[in-house]
């Protein structure tokens, strides 16, 4: 958002913006009468969230004619690329959902919230249960996925199309002075402490508002119980619309309690306050929420959001078309299938080191002045300038993640099945079955999802072949079976795997990508535009 001081309307503070309240009509009619919901922003639509979450960077119409140093330069452009893909439209419904309907049930001129309020601070901090009628209808969610698919970067993108802060003066000719926050993040403190977070969260309305909340409510000496309730104190005086914590992997660093404290905490805040909690983190993150069942249900308000990396499919291609764009090179090289397809491998399908993958390889280009961008050129690029990662990747690639079974940040950790599978036999009598759910999965013939003939990739993580989600579904397996005769699959007409096989057999043989597309399963990128 622009910086509008100089009119009186908006100016910047921190990470969004502050502006003053304008009000709009109800859009429904459960919205009526809410000073906090009539001043967000219109609900946008599918065509604008798009256009209001794309952000390219500027781009000059005749790049290649400068000098190669200052194309260098320019290439770095690509770091400020973001291109809105499905998951992401779905964040933004999220949280479009989650901000209006949580300040459904705290309407700041409603008496008897504004008279309820007391108590349940009171409650709070005793931890007694409330007498009052007072429901929350705070719906949080749980983001968990690799490093570097953009679980921040779509948390981010997604809030910016809000204003962090509105100044409320005058609400249907009656006096309404208040401050809202409509959404704040955080980060979660690295030693996972409660009396961190409440720090860290005082310092940030400090910064955004001005106030002295640090000084008055986070002086050293005072305790834990009295830390989250202040924090719950000033949450609920400024309205905040969503609470946001990123890196809450970190947790797990906790001392002994100190993961269920700050969990306790956030449940609280939610059933008591009616604030809505977003949590992001990797992977590791995932067995803190699995914990206690209220826990994951309170992170699964809306569904919670497991965000794998991209597989080589229409979204992945209507990503690296988009970002293709973007070269700075003499010679304008077009996108090819290979080329898609060679930068999909190298970087495993992560977005962040897709675009830093492409980056390296046309400052390469410049450098040596090729000038033209070739499926060895970023091979040689991502081999040669990304030495810290390549190595997890390539095991990744390998199919056994046995090396890397202290990295819990990369792949989901497998979640042990709550009940026993039952085997019925022919007469439909019931009879125990003592393997586990997953193990009896994998082992099962008739399990399409068992005998996945992936060459180069584990068995981890979405499935590229069938489009099922397995996310901690599937125990790893590190044992080695001896190798036995196979005969070959056969598959059913429409299963995509057969697909891809038949278009590597054809005469002329195709590339798994253009089988797909001849058979209707990938359609055009311009369907998201």
């Amino acid at each position: 958002m622009e910086n509008n001081n100089a009119e009186g309307r908006s100016l910047l503070v921190g990470k969004g913006s502050v502006v003053e309240a304008k009000y709009i009509a109800p859009e429904l009619p459960k919205f009526a009468d809410n000073p906090c919901i009539l001043a967000l922003p219109s609900i946008n639509t599918r065509g604008q969230a798009i256009d209001s979450m794309l952000r390219l960077p500027r781009y000059s119409r005749n790049p290649r004619k400068l000098p190669p140093q200052l194309r260098t330069h320019a290439v770095m452009d690509l770091l400020h690329f973001f291109q809105p893909l499905p998951i992401h439209l779905k964040l933004e419904g999220m949280v479009s959902r989650m901000l209006r309907d949580g300040y459904l049930a705290r309407n700041p001129l409603d008496p008897t919230y504004r008279g309820s309020l007391k108590e349940r601070l009171e409650c709070f901090k005793s931890g007694k249960s409330l007498q009052d009628q007072f429901e929350p209808t705070a719906s949080g969610f749980f983001i968990a996925g690799m490093s570097g698919v953009g679980k921040s970067t779509g948390v981010k993108r997604a809030l910016s199309l809000y204003p962090q802060v509105v100044l409320h003066s005058r609400f249907q000719r009656r006096n309404f002075m208040a401050v809202q926050i409509v959404w704040l993040r955080l980060e979660c403190p690295k030693d996972g402490s409660v009396t961190a977070l409440c720090t860290d969260f005082f310092e940030a309305v400090d910064d955004l508002l001005g106030t002295k909340y640090s000084k008055r409510y986070g002086a050293k000496g005072r305790n834990t119980e009295e830390l989250m309730l202040f924090m719950a104190i000033v949450a609920a005086e400024h309205n905040i619309g969503a609470l946001i914590v990123d890196e809450v992997q970190d947790l797990s660093t906790a001392k002994s309690g100190g993961a269920a404290q700050v969990m306790n905490f956030f449940v609280k805040l939610i059933n008591m306050i009616g604030i809505p909690v977003i949590l992001v983190g990797t992977y590791k993150a995932i067995p803190i929420m699995c914990s206690e069942f209220r826990l994951a249900r309170r992170g699964s308000g809306q569904g919670d959001v497991v965000w794998d990396r991209m597989s080589f499919d229409e979204d992945w291609h209507l990503f690296s078309e988009a970002m293709w764009d973007l070269q700075y090179l003499k010679k304008k090289c077009p996108l090819t299938t290979e080329l898609s397809l060679t930068l999909h491998e190298v970087s495993y399908g992560v977005t962040d080191l897709a675009i830093r993958i492409y980056l390296a390889s046309q400052i390469r280009a410049i450098e040596t002045g090729l000038e033209e961008i070739s499926e060895g050129l970023i091979r040689s690029a991502y081999r040669d300038d990304f030495r810290l990662v390549n190595r997890i990747l390539d095991v990744l690639k390998s199919g056994n993640i046995s090396p890397l079974h202290n990295l819990q940040d990369i792949f989901p950790p497998a979640i042990e099945p709550i009940h026993q599978v039952s085997n019925r036999d022919e007469n439909g009598k019931g009879s125990e079955n003592n393997t586990p759910a997953a193990e009896a999965d994998t082992k099962s013939p008739s399990n399409k999802s068992a005998a996945k003939p992936q060459k180069k990739l584990p068995h981890i993580g979405k499935s590229t072949i069938n489009g099922k989600d397995n996310i901690g579904l599937a125990t790893s397996t590190t044992s080695k079976s001896p190798k036995k005769n196979r005969t070959p699959a056969v598959y059913e007409e429409d299963d995509l795997r057969g697909v891809v096989a038949r278009g590597k057999s054809a005469e002329p043989p195709c590339s798994a990508y253009d089988a797909l597309l001849q058979k209707g399963f990938i359609q055009s990128s311009m369907e998201y535009v």
